[in-house]
């Protein structure tokens, strides 16, 4: 039969009942930190995480969390002094740049009522020069107005006179021309009734006589010589008749176009004429207008001139009034300067002494650093004699003849307590695997005193030398 033993021990097979035992031991209070994992544990390094390279318990190293406590509270601080000196700086910087846009501001602003007063008189004078250009073309117009119809009327005056000159003789030789005609054509008619007189005489006889007698015939042929030549001097008088008669034609034809002439050069006078008037009550008017506008640019001028004077002076006294605030301005800010700088310097003080803080803290870590590194060589060492050794203490101590021990070296003694693991492949471990910081990658500030090196190994005969500052105690039990 099974024994009550036999039975717990054939509970304890079952898996199941194992992690339902192990979930209830977790869960009590008291066991909390029994089955809390130690820092070594969680530092697991190497082939099936089985390389613990270190077997230092909680108490015998610097609190880390601690530490990292401290190394977030001053980079808090850090970045706080930063963010405030930062934030001064920004300060300093938005109000510098307030006052150069101010000041450009102001410039901009007083350039633009300059320019504007340039454009303003150089409007005004533009202005002025046209008037005055205007008024001496206006003049001049009428001079020559003036001159021109002076002389005009008198040039119509004088070519009327020559063309009734001329009419009159035209005139006179038509009446002239027309008194020969007129006797001319009374000669005419006088010897054609004396033809006819003397053909009715020729008739009446040739009636009474048949045969001619010869002085007769003579007679008759001198009559008929005359009556040729009187026809051909009446041809002549026809044709000169007809010639005088184109020329009366001619000269009535021209004494109407010089008619027309007159009649369109009357015209003319007497638009001229009322054109000259128009022009001399245009000038008129222009002439009282440019007074009226002399007047009133003269009026303008003064105003003007009063406004820039009052003007003047009231930039002359905004101007001492910026002078004055501008030099309370740079007080200010001269005096802020000086404050932050003073803060600056205080931060700088203060970054520095935070610095020396950490360096302190980093050099102490280091040291730290050394004893596990001692540590671990010390333990792969022993390690690797795991077939020999099975419990093994290390002690420093120095070795002082006939004296007695320093109060301080016996705090600074050493003792480490080393246990061999048990288990598979103990002696395949490379010092690699086992280093924890090499040499080379050991970083000391500029001001801190680096430190010893690790205590190196004695040989026999060193042990047996009696004058030995120290001596390395191996006990192995």
């Amino acid at each position: 039969m099974m024994t009550d033993y036999d039975s717990q021990l054939s509970d304890f097979d079952d898996p199941e009942k194992e992690d339902y035992l192990a979930k209830e031991l977790a869960n009590t209070p008291d066991n909390n930190g029994y089955f809390r994992p130690t820092l070594a544990d969680d530092q697991k390094i190497g082939f099936f995480s089985l390389d613990r390279c270190v077997q230092t318990e909680k108490s015998e190293i610097l609190d880390i969390k601690e530490l990292t406590y401290n190394i977030h509270e001053l980079l808090d601080d850090a970045a706080s002094m930063k963010r405030d000196i930062n934030f001064a700086r920004n300060v300093m910087q938005a109000d510098f740049e307030a006052k150069l846009q101010q000041k450009a501001i102001d410039l901009y602003v007083r350039v633009n009522e300059k320019i504007s007063d340039i454009e303003r008189m150089h409007g005004d004078r533009v202005a002025t020069v046209r008037r005055a250009f205007r008024q001496q073309l206006s003049d001049a117009i009428a001079r020559m107005k003036t001159h021109y119809t002076k002389n005009l009327s008198e040039n119509v005056l004088i070519e009327q006179r020559r063309k009734e000159e001329e009419a009159k003789k035209w005139e006179m030789k038509f009446r002239d021309l027309q008194g020969t005609i007129q006797r001319n054509e009374s000669i005419i008619l006088m010897l054609r009734q004396q033809l006819s007189d003397f053909q009715q005489r020729e008739d009446r006889a040739s009636l009474k006589a048949p045969s001619p007698s010869v002085d007769y015939q003579g007679e008759i042929d001198g009559l008929n010589k005359e009556i040729q030549r009187i026809q051909d001097v009446t041809h002549g008088l026809e044709e000169r008749l007809d010639d005088q008669n184109t020329r009366n034609a001619e000269l009535v034809r021209e004494i109407e176009v010089l008619r027309e002439d007159l009649e369109r050069e009357r015209i003319m006078n007497d638009q001229l004429k009322h054109e000259k008037d128009e022009m001399q009550n245009v000038a008129d008017s222009e002439r009282h207008s440019g007074r009226q506008m002399m007047e009133s640019q003269k009026l303008a001028l003064e105003r003007e001139i009063e406004e820039r004077i009052r003007k003047a002076k009231e930039e002359e006294k905004s101007s001492q009034r910026d002078k004055t605030r501008i030099t309370k301005e740079v007080e200010e800010s001269q005096r802020s300067e000086q404050r932050m700088l003073a803060e600056i310097a205080k931060l700088k003080k203060e970054i520095d002494r935070v610095h020396r803080t950490w360096e302190k803290k980093f050099a102490i870590l280091q040291q730290s650093l050394h004893a596990l590194k001692d540590e671990s060589f010390i333990r792969q060492t022993m390690q690797r004699q795991a077939a020999t050794l099975h419990h093994a203490s290390i002690s420093y101590a120095p070795n002082i003849r006939g004296g007695k021990k320093d109060p301080q070296q016996e705090n600074d003694l050493i003792s480490y307590t080393v246990s061999a693991q048990s288990g598979r492949a103990t002696a395949v471990f490379s010092q690699d695997e086992n280093q924890v910081m090499s040499d080379n990658e050991q970083y000391f500030p500029p001001d801190v005193v680096p430190l010893p090196g690790p205590p190196g190994r004695l040989s026999a005969c060193d042990m047996r030398r009696p004058g030995s500052a120290q001596q390395h105690v191996i006990n192995v039990q």
